[in-house]
């Protein structure tokens, strides 16, 4: 479940987490017992898996709020610091300039005192996609520490009008093309027809971070386009 960049694999910060929090425990029980073959093993990921979260999580230390996430649901990401380092586990370093996570699909932003995290992202696994969201080529940002540009996160799950309301496009800081929604989500957990990422060109130079992507979600329609977005920070 865990990508090369130390991404898990349904693309959800909470999500990841979750996953990071348990490998821990495992880490932890193992060391209990004084099975250090099995403390090992677990611990394989922990250290890339400590680097994407810190890369995903905001100035303020929570997360960013791409495909299923909320607040309250995993441990902050500075307990998870603060527990990994209590196991052995050196904290990764601050994130600084341009950050891509390849295999995950996001990319972070910093400069001064503003902070973005891109969706440059598929919708999550093929054959497991319950916690995306239609949020492709969304993004979050941060400035003087202070989220200023959000997507909406979840508040609950179920099937109602709410729950797609939260996974629809239109919830988060990307375009909607003819009132429609850049992949198919539908009923609580599922998709239909999914926006697909290429044309990534990820650059920095002395002056500038610059990353452009595209997405083919709405060629779907009958007068079907492709959504290019640049970014320049």
């Amino acid at each position: 479940q865990i990508l090369p960049d130390g991404g898990q694999f349904e693309l959800s910060p909470m999500y990841h987490a979750l996953a990071l929090e348990d490998l821990l425990d495992l880490v932890n029980i193992a060391h209990a017992f004084g099975r250090k073959d099995l403390a090992q093993g677990w611990g394989i990921p922990v250290a890339a898996m400590l680097d994407w979260l810190g890369k995903m999580t905001h100035p303020d230390g929570g997360i960013a709020f791409f495909n299923d996430a909320a607040f309250g649901i995993a441990p902050e990401t500075r307990h998870l610091f603060e527990y990994a380092t209590r196991l052995g586990f050196a904290p990764p370093p601050t994130p600084k300039g341009l950050c891509h996570l390849a295999e995950s699909g996001y990319a972070r932003l910093s400069a001064g005192s503003v902070v973005a995290f891109l969706d440059l992202a598929r919708i999550g696994p093929d054959h497991l996609p319950g916690h995306a969201h239609a949020d492709t080529l969304s993004f979050e940002l941060s400035l003087l520490e202070q989220r200023i540009f959000v997507n909406s996160g979840t508040s609950l799950y179920g099937t109602g009008p709410e729950r797609l309301r939260q996974r629809g496009t239109a919830a988060h800081n990307t375009v909607v093309v003819a009132g429609q929604n850049s992949s198919e989500v539908w009923s609580g957990f599922r998709v239909a027809r999914r926006a697909r990422v290429d044309a990534v060109v990820i650059a920095e130079t002395p002056t500038a971070l610059n990353v452009t992507a595209r997405h083919d979600g709405y060629t779907r329609l009958s007068r079907g386009s492709m959504h290019r977005r640049d970014w320049q920070l």
